[in-house]
């Protein structure tokens, strides 16, 4: 029994190092990853992908490329900029990409997936700032939704409010739970040394979808092919 916890988490290390090693690669190619593809002929819902804590745009390269080859999107993504700025401020700036979206789509029904910190921004952009009816759907993958022990060695306003039991995250289960228009849907891993614990990955919203992955780290999930199946399976459902 023991020796059966104890594998994924193996696995899982392993797997991190090689993640954390693609996003420091990647990670000057953020400007790049803003940059929007075409595929008018398959247009449809819009997809802001954003990013985590201390993180860039090009931490999406894995994620973006599935999607606009399945024929998701338009995909966009979004560099948040100064990294220790309090999560509403950085909400904001989510509020002025999803305006320049419904700008160049004709089209006011966007979807958020947000990776850790970017879950959070997404999820207060769209039950704090969003009009009514402009968010159909906040994917979170790997994000403190109700807090992580991890952030207190963290620096910067939002750190703080990513700590476990803070007044932020509590506002924003409120929020969330209240919410009855906004489909949520959770992503965790039992094997995320970064969100303690692990279920904190997933909303108290009692109608809220979720998953529950194994043998993944925080920043592999941002490379995991099961993450994109059921990210593919939610925006198909």
């Amino acid at each position: 029994m023991q020796l059966k916890r104890v594998i994924p988490w193996i696995y899982a290390a392993a797997f991190e190092m090689a993640a954390i090693l693609s996003a420091a690669v990647l990670k000057p190619f953020s400007k790049f990853s803003e940059k929007r593809v075409l595929y008018p002929e398959k247009a449809g819902r819009p997809i802001l992908l954003v990013h985590g804590y201390l993180h860039d745009a090009s931490a999406w390269a894995y994620h973006k490329k599935k999607l606009q080859k399945e024929g998701f999107g338009p995909v966009y993504t979004i560099n948040l900029g100064s990294p220790f700025s309090s999560i509403a401020l950085l909400a904001e700036k989510v509020r002025k990409k999803a305006l320049e979206i419904q700008k160049n789509e004709g089209r006011s029904d966007l979807i958020l997936i947000g990776h850790s910190m970017g879950g959070l921004v997404s999820a207060f952009y769209a039950t704090q700032l969003a009009p009514s009816g402009k968010v159909t759907d906040v994917i979170t993958i790997g994000s403190p939704l109700q807090g992580t022990y991890m952030a207190s060695i963290g620096i910067g306003a939002n750190a703080k409010e990513m700590r476990r039991g803070s007044l932020f995250v509590k506002k924003l289960q409120k929020a969330m739970t209240e919410n009855q228009t906004i489909r949520f849907c959770h992503i965790a891993s039992s094997t995320d040394a970064l969100i303690l614990p692990q279920d904190s990955a997933i909303s108290s919203a009692a109608d809220a979808k979720t998953a529950l992955l194994d043998g993944v780290g925080h920043v592999a999930l941002l490379y995991s092919s099961r993450v994109f199946r059921q990210i593919s399976h939610w925006l198909r459902d």
